[in-house]
């Protein structure tokens, strides 16, 4: 039996959609017709703040077996869904997932240069593969501490015409900047006791009477020009399920054949 465990923070199965939970329960997860349900259930996790990375990467790997299949806008819902998990994973989980061309210098490969995405008539490749890129460094940003780079970088998009579908992504995902600043207060949780004001005002990218006020419904103290690090009540309002999915080896078989037939 093929056994891959993944720790995050996502919906359980006693709380998954049925219809969802039937899907990645049984083999149906390897059907490429399945990718339709996936994707309307993607956007639901965008609309109602829901968010479940088993389901998503169902979806990733589906696309890997069926590259013909791929909706690139999807793509980077289920991107920008898996940078509000930080600090977890997930983000990383998703991208090794998408075909390794994604990250190279656009220019670098013939392959980015000609290959289509298909019903994509608004953009090119080139223009998905920068948006992944984008996100790939807003990732990297957050996973390195440079929180306050992450915060310009994540506003300065509309400028360039390829990178300003991002923002409707983001706006699409009402709690993206408050699930991102819920993962820097947990940095900040477990590295510091004591941070200063200005600092912690970059980092969560607040103004000075929000940033108090935030702090203090984490229930940590305003102390002049710094701020006392306390419990971080306010980031644990999401519980940690673990989730494992289990691949048994007729069923992998099964699935292996199916893709080359």
């Amino acid at each position: 039996m093929v056994v891959v465990s993944t720790s995050s923070t996502s919906l359980s199965c006693a709380t998954r959609p049925e219809e969802i939970e039937q899907i990645l329960s049984t083999l149906s997860r390897y059907d490429p017709e399945t990718s339709v349900v996936l994707e309307e259930y993607v956007a639901k996790q965008c609309q109602e703040g829901t968010y479940d990375i088993m389901a998503n990467l169902a979806l990733l790997k589906l696309y890997l077996y069926k590259s013909d299949r791929e909706n690139p806008r999807v793509i980077l819902q289920v991107l920008v869904k898996a940078l509000t998990a930080f600090p977890s994973p997930d983000f990383s989980l998703c991208l090794h997932l998408l075909p390794p061309h994604v990250l190279q210098p656009v220019a670098a490969t013939e392959k980015a240069k000609s290959r289509k995405y298909p019903d994509d008539d608004d953009d090119d490749e080139e223009s998905s593969v920068l948006r992944i890129q984008k996100l790939a460094k807003l990732n990297q940003l957050l996973e390195s501490g440079r929180f306050a780079q992450f915060w310009v970088e994540h506003g300065n998009n509309s400028a360039d015409d390829k990178l300003a579908e991002l923002d409707e992504i983001f706006r699409e995902i009402p709690d993206f900047a408050e699930s991102i600043r819920r993962g820097v207060v947990r940095a900040i949780a477990a590295s510091f006791s004591v941070i200063d004001a200005a600092v912690f005002q970059a980092w969560t990218a607040l103004g000075p009477a929000e940033a108090a006020a935030y702090a203090a419904s984490l229930g940590w103290t305003v102390d002049g020009d710094r701020v006392v690090v306390g419990e971080a009540k306010a980031a644990a309002d999401k519980s940690k399920v673990v989730v494992s999915e289990q691949v048994r080896f007729e069923q992998l078989s099964r699935m292996i054949r199916r893709v080359y037939e």
